[in-house]
């Protein structure tokens, strides 16, 4: 994990920020409502022996290389972090990553990653390494969804995977001289006959009873067995 400038809150409130994201495996995908606005920081190699501490990144001119974190609200839940509320923070480094999340901005019509509006990151794999023994680069494509856009959609693309587990609805029946019609699906539901153990007026069936089994398509000698009429 790169360093950053902590956040002023987590400084006073003793929080260390949000978990990192973590893209381990290709077909990873981290992402939901930007919940802070997104900071800039310094790029930092990565040593193993110091994490966060490693040399700063600089260009050959000796300005600095600089990323970004965008703090996330996803559903993820890990039981070894106390109190997790789901939100993951994405360390937006690197040229791979920066491209594609430049690149969603834009194809979202945005100009700019902003509270409010949605970033999906997914690891799609690794490219070619630069050359022997370096490790090949992890490959990214993103989503963006403008804060605006977002609302609209009743921040319904952060709301994953649940959103798409909400239970079907039951149909709605409306009745007809055929039988009953679902209104969603247009499905025909042929009107069944009474139950057999419906009681029966002690003269026999009424002549109405007849007719409306009649006119349902049922034999009326199925519900009123020794029925000849």
């Amino acid at each position: 994990m790169t360093a950053t400038t902590p956040d002023a809150n987590d400084v006073l409130m003793g929080g260390g920020g949000a978990p990192t994201a973590k893209f381990e495996h290709p077909g990873t995908t981290i992402g939901g409502r930007i919940v802070a606005p997104p900071r800039a920081h310094q790029e930092r190699e990565y040593d193993p022996r110091n994490p966060g501490q490693g040399k700063v990144k600089t260009f050959p001119s000796g300005d600095p290389i600089y990323g970004l974190t965008v703090d996330v609200q996803t559903q993820l839940r890990d039981a070894s972090i106390e109190d997790d509320t789901g939100i993951r923070r994405i360390y937006v480094e690197g040229k791979r990553l920066k491209e594609a999340v430049r690149n969603a901005v834009r194809e979202a019509g945005a100009d700019k990653l902003e509270s409010g509006g949605e970033l999906h990151v997914t690891f799609t794999g690794f490219g070619q390494p630069a050359g022997a023994g370096i490790n090949p680069p992890k490959e990214y494509t993103a989503r963006y969804v403008p804060a605006a856009q977002a609302q609209l959609m009743g921040g319904g693309q952060g709301q994953q995977p649940d959103q798409f587990n909400s239970p079907t609805p039951a149909p709605q029946w409306a009745t007809s001289e055929q039988g009953a019609v679902n209104t969603t699906t247009g499905e025909l539901q042929q009107q069944q006959a009474p139950p057999a153990s419906a009681p029966a007026a002690a003269s026999g069936p009424t002549p109405e009873a007849i007719a409306a089994l009649r006119a349902a398509g049922v034999d009326p000698a199925t519900v009123y067995p020794g029925f000849t009429g």
